[in-house]
């Protein structure tokens, strides 16, 4: 996006852990492009904003609801998604997009209510473990 020029605004949602160490990982990402011989970018000038997930909680715990919740949101939409990961994206956008009482931690998003994509990032193959962790869940 930045090396295009592109007029975009990414959010990112963390799933665990603090800002910092999402900073960090992308500080190494950017070293590692640079390696390769992509332009020099800074981190500052990346059209990047960390959110947290609606629901925080530990990393890889998962609840009845929130299968409930996918499998509510893959058959109206025909779009599988998993607890984890494109959960927390689905649910930042779905806020985004078209709810009016947007959290407090999420000013930023209040702010930015435009068009929104979801990058739709994979996952779903952690559903097969899940469907043998709560088969009822499934039926």
């Amino acid at each position: 996006i930045t090396l295009l020029k592109l007029p975009w605004q990414v959010v990112g949602v963390r799933l665990a852990g603090e800002q910092q160490e999402y900073e960090e990982s992308a500080l190494r990402l950017l070293s590692a492009a640079r390696e390769c011989g992509l332009p020099s970018t800074s981190y500052e000038d990346l059209p990047l904003t960390w959110v947290s997930r609606i629901s925080p909680r530990r990393f890889g715990k998962v609840t009845v609801g929130e299968i409930k919740e996918c499998t509510s949101i893959s058959k109206a939409t025909g779009i599988p998604l998993d607890p984890i990961y494109t959960l927390a994206g689905w649910q930042v956008a779905y806020q985004m997009a078209v709810e009016d009482n947007v959290q407090e931690q999420s000013d930023y998003i209040a702010e930015h209510r435009e068009n929104v994509v979801l990058l739709h990032t994979g996952g779903t193959m952690g559903l097969f473990g899940l469907a043998q962790r709560f088969p009822e869940a499934f039926k």
